[in-house]
């Protein structure tokens, strides 16, 4: 972690970042020291709170400073002047560690090598409560039918989790999430990823082939309850996954396949959830 100052960006600066709450500018005296250029990820620690921004530009500046617009320095309870420590990597404490103090923590569970099929739930934790624990119940599933399988997960805390920390398409910037930079390169046969969405339907979406989303969708009509209205026409979705910058469609050969539970499919059917991928893909 560097410490650093903020300050407000120029006007034009100011008016040019896309999203003032979640993105930055850096001076290339911070730049230099953290090893960064535009559209990495940052971690943010003010006196108090944590969370990510995303580096939009670079300006000249001999001192490590960092520059967020008024939404910003209001998400991270901070003002003009006001010291803060900053890091190019996003998770840096372990699951246990990161729920005691608000934190944000990655896993890999991977043999280093297997390309076969991947499941990932990068909002776990407080931000999409219940989604890394679908992932990890698909993971030994597929493990448990003789399949290699990797997982990869993130989990932040805090009671405001979801603004401190939904990442946004980590694979832009896989050098601030040390697992993910180990399987960046990687294109895995078959990927699920696990995400939670206020909708008052489930989305089976993603880039998979189409066979394949509607055979899920199937699945989870089956074993969800006759009130849980499970979507795959894409076009009725509040959010397909269909983005090639998306982890799951980015990290598989031909698209993966993503899921949007409500949250009460989250609370409460999970296992039902990830027992429905079972159905399909171990078979």
């Amino acid at each position: 972690m560097i410490g650093a100052v903020v300050r407000a960006p120029p006007d034009a600066l100011e008016a040019s970042l896309a999203d003032p709450a979640y993105r930055c500018a850096v001076s290339t005296a911070l730049a230099d020291r953290l090893d960064v250029s535009t559209d990495r990820h940052l971690r943010v620690e003010s006196e108090a709170t944590r969370a990510f921004v995303v580096v939009e530009d670079i300006y000249r500046g001999e001192r490590p400073t960092l520059a967020l617009a008024e939404p910003g320095r209001d998400r991270l309870q901070v003002r003009e002047r006001s010291p803060v420590y900053v890091s190019g990597l996003v998770p840096r404490e372990d699951v246990m560690t990161a729920r005691r103090v608000g934190g944000f923590a990655e896993t890999l569970w991977d043999d280093g090598d297997s390309d076969r099929f991947l499941v990932s739930a990068c909002h776990g934790g407080d931000v999409e409560f219940g989604t890394v624990d679908a992932g990890i119940r698909v993971y030994r599933g597929l493990r448990d039918a003789g399949l290699p399988c990797t997982l990869w997960a993130c989990q932040g805390f805090q009671p405001d989790a979801f603004d401190r920390w939904h990442v946004p398409e980590p694979c832009q910037s896989p050098e601030s999430y040390p697992g993910l930079s180990e399987i960046i390169d990687r294109r895995f046969e078959h990927a699920v990823s696990v995400h939670m969405q206020n909708a008052d339907h489930v989305g089976v979406g993603g880039r998979v082939d189409d066979d394949v989303r509607h055979a899920v969708g199937d699945a989870l009509r089956e074993r969800l309850p006759d009130s849980k209205r499970v979507v795959t026409d894409l076009d009725e979705m509040k959010l397909a996954g269909r983005s090639t910058t998306n982890s799951v469609n980015y990290l598989a050969q031909s698209g993966g396949l993503h899921l949007e539970l409500t949250p009460v499919t989250c609370y409460r059917y999970r296992k039902r959830v990830a027992r429905a991928i079972l159905d399909v893909y171990v078979d």
